[in-house]
């Protein structure tokens, strides 16, 4: 920063009290001359952010800066002027701040979360490497409270600035959060389906989401083909397992098919009741799937019956 400073003005008379830290500089009233001469000079600077960060120290967000040096991110945001009055460089020290605050708010589980980030999507149009690090914390994380407290801030984000780097972190620590809260009891079938279908709208190459979704929905087919036998509602059954991609479903159809079918064969009751549901069941059966062994058992049963 002094370096800087000192290759702007050291080598002429006019400026050269101005190379001073800021600390000296605010004692002795020249950091508003060091500002300007820092604006009049902005393309000697190797990127944005080195101007702003080169201004800041010498600006109203000064002190704040300092404390953020040393990781006392309460100080320095309490530090923080009230006023900045359209100032670019104090501006920049407050996203900073904040954003520096709300990561430490986040893993200490301090719930100001709103008052940090709001502002922090114009950080990221200065320079990408804070949206990088953010990203790079949300997906550190797996407890629920953690993955809580960052869904809240990546949804505030991507309100203001839905970047595909934003929606992709959002839908992962999305997922993860459904999961968590499932395998916790907290939330059931039908509530995890819809988080992870929405976690897929945001990135539908999410595989968390995609591989969760697809037990869910397995599950689901499960509990309405459960649900769908214990009403003997067979014609509602078989469409469930007819609609299913999942093995594990028609597996689940005709175990019980062959359960029943036997125990129909077995019981003590009337030939014409056993051949009007075994032909029931053939049908049943034959529309899940046409090569199934158990038609073959249910023809040597109507042929034993005849």
């Amino acid at each position: 920063m002094i370096k800087d400073i000192n290759a702007l003005a050291g080598d002429r008379e006019d400026t050269a009290h101005l190379v001073c830290t800021p600390r000296f500089a605010d004692l002795f009233g020249k950091s508003a001359q060091i500002l300007r001469l820092i604006k009049e000079n902005k393309t000697f600077f190797e990127n944005t952010e080195q101007y702003l960060m080169t201004g800041c120290y010498y600006s109203q967000a000064g002190q704040s800066m300092y404390h953020l040096e040393t990781r006392q991110y309460e100080k320095a945001f309490d530090s923080l002027p009230e006023v900045i009055d359209g100032d670019e460089f104090a501006t920049y020290g407050m996203l900073k701040v904040k954003f520096f605050y709300g990561l430490y708010c986040l893993e200490i589980g301090e719930r100001q979360l709103r008052q940090c980030f709001d502002t922090v999507p114009a950080l990221f149009d200065i320079s990408s490497d804070y949206e990088k690090k953010l990203i790079e914390k949300a997906i550190e994380f797996y407890e629920l409270d953690e993955l809580n407290r960052f869904e809240e801030v990546l949804n505030i984000i991507h309100i203001k600035r839905p970047s595909k780097e934003i929606k992709d972190a959002l839908s992962l620590v999305m997922s993860r959060r459904a999961i968590e809260m499932y395998n916790k009891n907290l939330i059931n079938d039908k509530i995890l389906n819809i988080i992870l279908q929405k976690a897929l709208a945001l990135n539908p190459k999410n595989e968390h989401a995609s591989v969760s979704l697809d037990d869910t929905k397995v599950d689901l087919e499960l509990m309405a083909l459960d649900k769908a036998i214990g009403k003997h509602k067979m014609n509602k059954a078989c469409k469930i397992a007819v609609k299913s991609k999942s093995e594990k479903v028609r597996s689940c159809f005709f175990e019980f098919m062959e359960h029943t079918v036997q125990t129909m064969y077995e019981m003590d009751t009337e030939d014409d009741e056993k051949i009007l549901f075994l032909q029931n069941t053939y049908k049943w059966c034959a529309r899940v799937n046409k090569t199934h062994t158990i038609l073959h058992d249910i023809n040597w049963m109507l042929r034993s019956l005849e």
